[in-house]
């Protein structure tokens, strides 16, 4: 089941959405930077109608972006900078 049938059945249900972008292929816990949004399936449209069309009335998203341990702190800071500025276009 793809995430967005995973939202349409089941955004109704949960107050918290985590987003992440992915490439399909595992958990990717990627940001939503444009290098991991090129490779990417995770789109914003896609995911606000998924969850209005759940039926949702109200939901968080919240970033589940996870990087590996040697991640270099100022990297994950720009990536979170990135990702929050790449969301705020669509809320």
């Amino acid at each position: 089941m793809d995430a967005y049938t995973w939202l349409r059945e089941l955004a109704q249900e949960s107050p918290v959405t985590h987003i992440q972008q992915t490439d399909g292929k595992g958990d990717r816990h990627w940001p939503f930077t444009s290098e991991y949004n090129r490779d990417g399936i995770i789109g914003p449209e896609k995911i606000l109608k998924a969850i209005d069309d759940s039926g949702a009335k109200e939901t968080l998203l919240a970033l589940e972006i996870i990087h590996p341990f040697e991640a270099r702190e100022s990297q994950v800071l720009e990536d979170l900078k990135l990702s929050v500025g790449y969301w705020k276009e669509y809320i």
